[in-house]
């Protein structure tokens, strides 16, 4: 009998949401990938009303993204578009850059340096 996976590993993976005037910053910390996707996605959709337009998202602490995690990304920048907003990523590890450079999503998303020069952009 073989042991059935759990879909989701919520301890690989923290989402702690931050309001910053009208900008909601998302700090992640652990790894972005098919068993954490919907953990940043609800985080997302769950917040509060009015709080999904402006957003940034805070990569310094991730260690490991996969496609699931780059498509959550995605869907989430789609999202904050459909609303006349905009979404930030900041902080990507140098381990990551490249995920992101072979994709081209560094150029699909704006990035920075750090969720100061995020926020200020």
């Amino acid at each position: 009998m073989s042991a059935t996976p759990s879909m989701e590993e919520p301890d690989r993976l923290f989402v702690i949401p931050a309001v910053t005037g009208t900008i909601t910053v998302f700090s992640l910390q652990g790894d972005l990938d098919l068993h954490t996707a919907g953990l940043l996605r609800r985080a997302f959709l769950t917040a509060p009303a009015g709080r999904l337009t402006c957003v940034v998202v805070d990569l310094e602490r991730v260690a490991f993204v996969d496609s699931s995690g780059l498509s959550a990304l995605i869907d989430l920048h789609r999202t904050a578009k459909a609303v006349s907003g905009w979404l930030r990523l900041a902080g990507i590890p140098a381990v990551l850059q490249p995920v992101f450079r072979i994709t081209g999503l560094d150029g699909y998303f704006d990035c920075y340096p750090t969720v100061d020069r995020a926020l200020t952009a």
